[in-house]
């Protein structure tokens, strides 16, 4: 008789709150069944969404989780679905989403992103950080500070924000461009960062990833 294989309720609960946390941070927003075909992918067929339904309403009523679930669609703490602009915010991220690749790294590199501020790759961050260091852009900045506005760059790609928007942060946060030796080599790293930047919009590609793989540049930057 063939062995059957049995996995405790309360495992397959925290199984699937791992995935779900995962799939938001590293997509934004994600439909019911795609969730369902994510968790498939890496631990088998073994979820419905009949039986996913309960477990991501039981998640979403819990505050110190930042999910929101609603009418199939489920969203991280960005996004409250129960807010009717939110909830359009939302739709319109997945029309963006619609007809690209999804993201799907090995088992283990997915469920690093059950941690929020898990980024990847790192390299592109560390660059512009060191350049506004070192070229002493900000005097009144520590390294510390330096390094969440390098952040706060980072999260506006996510977003799929343009870069003016980060230019003009920069400016009210008192960053001064010496020259325009200064300006350019900012704009050099400030597209590296962009090009190798995992986008909400891209399903967590990044645009050089996307370009690579022969789609449509979704905001490469040349």
């Amino acid at each position: 008789m063939a062995k059957v294989s049995y996995v405790k309720p309360e495992s397959k609960l925290i199984r699937i709150k791992e995935y779900v946390v995962a799939a938001i941070n590293l997509y934004g927003v994600i439909k019911l069944d795609d969730f369902v075909a994510v968790y498939n992918y890496y631990e088998g067929p073994s979820l419905t969404r009949e039986e996913a339904i309960p477990v991501l309403e039981l998640l979403d009523s819990i505050d110190e989780i930042d999910l929101s679930f609603r009418d199939n669609i489920l969203g991280n703490g960005y996004f409250l679905l129960e807010d009717s602009r939110d909830f359009k915010e939302a739709k319109a991220l997945l029309k963006q989403q619609a007809d690209k690749p999804r993201y799907m790294p090995e088992k283990m590199e997915f469920l690093r992103y059950m941690d929020p501020e898990y980024v990847e790759p790192l390299q592109p961050l560390m660059n512009l950080e060191t350049f506004f260091i070192n070229q002493k852009m900000n005097p009144k900045r520590s390294e510390e500070d330096v390094k969440f506005d390098v952040l706060e760059f980072h999260d506006e790609i996510v977003f799929g924000e343009k870069l003016q928007q980060y230019v003009e942060y920069l400016e009210q946060a008192g960053y001064v461009f010496a020259d325009e030796i200064q300006v350019k080599m900012f704009a050099d790293l400030a597209k590296d960062l962009h090009n190798q930047t995992r986008m909400y919009e891209n399903k967590g590609f990044t645009p050089s990833e996307l370009r690579d793989l022969s789609e449509p540049s979704n905001g490469y930057v040349q």
